[in-house]
């Protein structure tokens, strides 16, 4: 009897709760007592539990939750089961509520759950105190790979989040030539599913020459899977590296001395020559290679400043003030082209010009007197022969200090003079000339004056003139064959004063 009015007692508290609640307002719940669920297919952001219900005990199916964002409970609320729910971000709570046990959301491969804070970074801990909102806070996981004989997986170390386990599918083959083996190591996590011995493939390692400064190393084997090292003499009898060692020859030095530059010869620094290697350095030790280039010092310029030309006849130069076997710009002498009388230097013999470059008198040849002036003292009557020179105008003059007669002139060629008691003139041909175009042989010698008109003469030969005053006078004297070609010439100027 005692039992029966117990569970009517509990059934009319039970009831009493129900029926406090408008069930029309909460269709998406079912309320047993002080109890609610959320009912299947109710798919909802926002959830509202009404006031009397003391036990939210979430969804009848799990997969529902996934849209709810926000939960706000009742004064009444004492306990929350967990939800497993991933996506609710906020749980509206009575204000001033003492704190209940909120629910721990599940996490998911992306989101980590930390916990329920208020006013954006309070944590809510037991027996606080909430002011109306809590919000969840989610972070990435911090994970840790999980390995073993099924498998890997990435495990949260914050909120104990597992991922599914993987299979060790893809592998990598590792030799270790420590032991000899093949390992098949998984390639995401590192976990070494299997490993296999193996038949060394030996490959011939030909012998590497030491060098001066690098060790070489000597024939072996190697084996191609797991690099381990045999002796070429014994292939079954394992090698280290140092075993395979060939010492480095070290420098054989030899020392050259600087050699300073010249004008035209190129120097060099101090430096040292490998016999072995046919390498250059800077220092004995070989630490420190010089090429050529660095080796070289490059020839000085020639130095001629200030320095005199040096001359001969035909050429001038300097000599370099470094050497003074070196002769630079050695030129031939430059002189005016079209020189004017007065640009001439005289000589008793010569005539010469003066180097534009270095002031050389530049010997221009001897003087042509092709040039005769005869002319007349006005006061001794003493006729007067100058040979005048055709390029320098340089004058030669004779007198036999005779004013009649034959005069003796050894330099004038090709004629004879002779002057008559009145002062006449007689031009008369050498006669080698006369012998040498003979007048029976058809030529003949015509005479004219400067003017070009013809003269006549004594005869065939000769031709007179009287020499007049303060004038020139030219006889040019002509030999001409009997084809009226001209042979030869002569020619006499007067100065009468």
């Amino acid at each position: 009897m005692k039992k029966l009015l117990v569970i009517l007692l509990l059934s009319l508290l039970l009831f009493s709760c129900s029926d406090d609640i408008n069930l029309n307002l909460f269709p998406y719940l079912s309320i047993t007592g002080n109890e609610a669920t959320v009912v299947s297919g109710a798919k909802l952001e926002k959830i509202e539990i009404p006031e009397g219900v003391e036990i939210f005990n979430g969804f009848e199916k799990l997969e529902d939750s996934e849209n709810l964002k926000e939960l706000i409970l009742p004064s009444s609320i004492t306990t929350i089961n967990n939800l497993g729910i991933s996506s609710l971000e906020r749980i509206e709570l009575p204000i001033g509520m003492e704190y209940i046990e909120l629910p721990t959301l599940s996490s998911d491969e992306e989101h980590c759950f930390i916990g329920w804070f208020e006013d954006g970074d309070k944590e809510i801990n037991a027996g606080d105190i909430v002011t109306s909102i809590a919000e969840a806070k989610f972070s990435t996981h911090n994970t840790e790979v999980i390995s073993n004989e099924n498998g890997h997986y990435t495990h949260c170390t914050v909120c104990d989040f597992n991922s599914d386990v993987e299979n060790h599918d893809e592998l990598t083959v590792i030799e270790d030539n420590t032991t000899g083996k093949t390992q098949y190591k998984c390639s995401v996590c590192g976990y070494l599913v299997r490993e296999e011995d193996h038949i060394h493939d030996k490959e011939l390692i030909e012998t590497i020459s030491a060098t001066c400064t690098t060790n070489g190393t000597k024939s072996h084997y190697k084996c191609s899977i797991c690099s381990r090292l045999f002796d070429y003499e014994n292939q079954d009898k394992e090698v280290s590296n140092e075993d395979l060692i060939i010492n480095a020859l070290g420098h054989s030095m030899t020392k050259h001395e600087r050699v300073e530059a010249t004008c035209t010869q190129v120097g060099s620094i101090e430096f040292w020559s490998c016999l072995t290697c046919e390498k250059n350095f800077s220092d004995e030790a070989g630490t420190t290679e010089v090429f050529n280039t660095t080796i070289s010092i490059n020839t000085e310029a020639h130095d001629i400043e200030g320095q005199p030309y040096v001359r001969d006849e035909t050429n001038h130069y300097k000599v370099c003030k470094h050497d003074a076997s070196h002769k630079v710009g050695i030129s031939n002498h430059i002189v005016k082209a079209n020189p004017e009388i007065s640009d001439y230097i005289i000589g008793d013999n010569n005539h010469y010009l003066t180097c534009e470059e270095c002031d050389y008198s530049v010997n221009m040849g001897e003087h042509s007197y092709e040039l005769v002036l005869y002319r007349v003292d006005p006061d001794t009557r003493i006729l007067i022969v100058d040979s005048i020179c055709d390029v320098c105008e340089h004058t030669k003059s004779f007198s036999d200090g005779v004013t009649k007669g034959i005069f003796n002139a050894p330099f004038i060629m090709n004629v004879d003079l002779d002057i008559s008691e009145e002062g006449r003139v007689k031009v008369t041909p050498k006669q080698e000339l006369i012998d040498k175009y003979p007048q029976q042989e058809g030529y003949i010698c015509r005479w004219r004056d400067s003017n070009g008109e013809i003269l006549e003469g004594t005869d065939q030969f000769t031709i007179e003139f009287t020499p007049t005053s303060n004038g020139k006078y030219k006889v040019i004297g002509e030999f001409f064959d009997s084809n009226e070609k001209m042979q030869d010439d002569i020619c006499i100027c007067q100065i009468n004063r």
